[in-house]
């Protein structure tokens, strides 16, 4: 089911049918889902890269406590470029 909403979600943020208003509390969901494992983990990143895509504002302290094992390992890159 959270699959299904992120792949949603990230439909809508890339429509930019999502406010900006809504946006920490968007964050703030995904990251009370992180311990749902691995699969769902990775869904969240690909969905918090298009929210960062989509939408310039959104980086440094708004992204900071999103912090999984997955996110350590493959998202480096990623979370350098949103605090860089």
């Amino acid at each position: 089911m959270i699959t299904i909403a992120l792949g949603s979600l990230q439909r809508l943020i890339s429509l930019r049918a999502v406010s900006l208003s809504a946006v920490p509390a968007t964050i703030q969901t995904m990251n009370d889902c992180m311990s749902q494992g691995v699969d769902i983990q990775l869904k969240i990143l690909q969905t918090l890269l298009s929210l960062i895509t989509n939408f310039p504002a959104v980086h440094g302290r708004l992204l900071a406590n999103v912090r999984t094992p997955v996110s350590f390992s493959c998202c480096a890159p990623l979370l350098y470029l949103v605090d860089g």
